[in-house]
C-alpha cells in the first residue's frame, strides 16, 4: 500500500499545484481505492467524498455518479445514511439521466429513506 499511496499522492499533489480539479478528483478516487485495499475504510471514506467535491463542479457526470455511489455504498457498510442519502439519490438521478444500464440499477438498490 505505501508504494500506492506515494504515487497516488504524487499525482494528487500535482493536479492540485495546477488547479487541474478532474486530476485531483480522480487522484482522491484513486487514493481511496488503495485506502480501501489497505483496510483503511475511514481514511477512503474521506477521500471519496473529497473526490466528489472535486469533481462535482466540472461536468463529468458519469464519473461523478460513480463516485458518488461508491461514497453512498461505503456508507451503507458502516451504516452512515445521512452519507447514504447524501450521495444516493443524485447518484440515482445522475445515472437515469445518463440512461446508464449498469449504474441505474445498482443505485436503485441503495436503501432508501424510511
Amino acid at each position: 500500500p505505501e508504494a500506492g499511496r506515494r504515487l497516488t499522492r504524487a499525482a494528487l499533489d500535482r493536479g492540485q499545484a495546477v488547479d487541474d480539479a478532474p486530476a485531483a478528483g480522480g487522484a482522491l478516487l484513486n487514493l481511496a481505492v488503495v485506502e480501501l485495499f489497505a483496510g483503511e475504510r475511514r481514511t477512503a471514506r474521506t477521500l471519496v467524498e473529497q473526490a466528489v467535491e472535486a469533481l462535482h463542479p466540472q461536468g463529468y457526470l458519469r464519473l461523478e455518479a460513480w463516485t458518488r455511489l461508491l461514497a453512498a455504498e461505503l456508507a451503507v457498510g458502516d451504516g452512515d445514511t445521512e452519507v447514504l442519502h447524501r450521495h444516493g439519490p443524485p447518484a440515482a438521478a445522475i445515472f437515469a439521466r445518463l440512461g446508464c444500464r449498469i449504474g441505474t440499477p445498482r443505485a436503485a438498490a441503495l436503501p432508501q429513506r424510511s
